[in-house]
Order: C-alpha cells, then structure tokens, then sequence
C-alpha cells in the first residue's frame, strides 16, 4: 500500500495509473476554509476507497477561535469546542480522517470531536458559511493581491501608499458584499 500528500486529482490519477500497489491514503490541506480538495479529488477519493487524509483543519488555529458567528453558534448548540466542531463537519465526510497536530492539551479536546455528529441541515450550512471565505481567498484574494503587488512594482514609491490604502478599502467593501451575497 501507498500513502502520498499533496497530490492533486489528476497526479492521483496519474501515480495510481504507475503504480501496482494501492495508493490508499492522500494527506492533503482541507478544512471548512481551504476546499480544493472538493473540486473533484475529494469525490475519487471516495469512489476509489483513498483516504482523504486532512491536515490543517483547524486553518491554523483560526477556526478555534471566536469570531465566526455561525461556528459560535453551533459551539452552543451541541455544547462543543469550536474546534470540535470544525473536526467533526470534517470526519463526517466519508473517507476523511484528520491527524491534527497539536499538544497534548489539544489532543485530548479534539478527541471531544468523534462520538457524535452534526444534524445533517447545520453540517450543509456551515459548509456554506465557510465556502464564501474559501471563494473570497481563492478566487479573488490572489488576483487582487497580485494586481497590488504588481501595481506597487510599476508604481513610483512616493505614490505606492496610496495603491495600499486603495486595496485596503477595496477589500473591505468586496468583503462586506460578500457578507451580503452569502447571507
């Protein structure tokens, strides 16, 4: 058996074509923020018997903490840590697993993650709550953050302040109308 990482579907596919072991494992970065694994590796996965293994998935810790009002929420709802929360929505996919990384401390807290499950309509919304920040980041956010980077290279340094201010502002407002497209 082979395990791999980082593998996008189509080097997957690629690899298993290869090889005459089975790969059964892909570690990839997946959480209720980062999402590509969904565009399509997430499906093979499932229909091929590969565990989706995810790393990260907690964002980095972001998705511990409070401010993601409908994650809050939910943390109420089934008296459960937000990172218990997060786990859970993801090892509730078949196929997925998750190794996080952390101390002992949290260890013992993500294990509160398994055991139970989401109601099925709370796991769909806060899918959808989450894929408007992974839509901003991953279709707009590297665009717009290379149009500013290029425009700081072309522009003259007295005026590059002025391209940052610009930016700044413009993100706020595609984030507020985000707020109000995803609502």
């Amino acid at each position: 058996f082979i395990g791999v990482s980082n593998f996008p579907l189509g080097l997957l596919k690629k690899a298993q074509s290869y090889s005459k072991n089975k790969i059964v494992a892909n570690q990839v970065e997946y959480n209720l923020v980062k999402r590509e694994p969904e565009n399509g590796l997430l499906d093979y996965c499932q229909k091929n018997g590969i565990l989706l293994v995810a790393y990260q998935p907690l964002a980095g810790g972001k998705l511990a903490q409070q401010g993601f009002k409908f994650l809050d929420e939910l943390s109420i709802k089934y008296s459960k840590t937000r990172a218990q929360i997060a786990i859970n929505w993801l090892i509730s996919k078949p196929n997925v697993i998750t190794i996080p990384k952390e101390s002992a401390q949290h260890a013992e807290e993500n294990l509160g993650a398994i055991g139970w499950k989401l109601n099925e309509g709370d796991s769909e919304k806060l899918g959808r709550y989450f894929w408007k920040f992974w839509f901003f980041s991953y279709f707009i956010g590297k665009p717009v953050r290379f149009l500013r980077d290029a425009a700081i290279r072309i522009i003259p340094e007295n005026s590059a302040g002025r391209v940052e201010i610009f930016y700044d502002e413009f993100l706020r407002k595609l984030k507020k109308a985000m707020k109000i497209f995803v609502s």
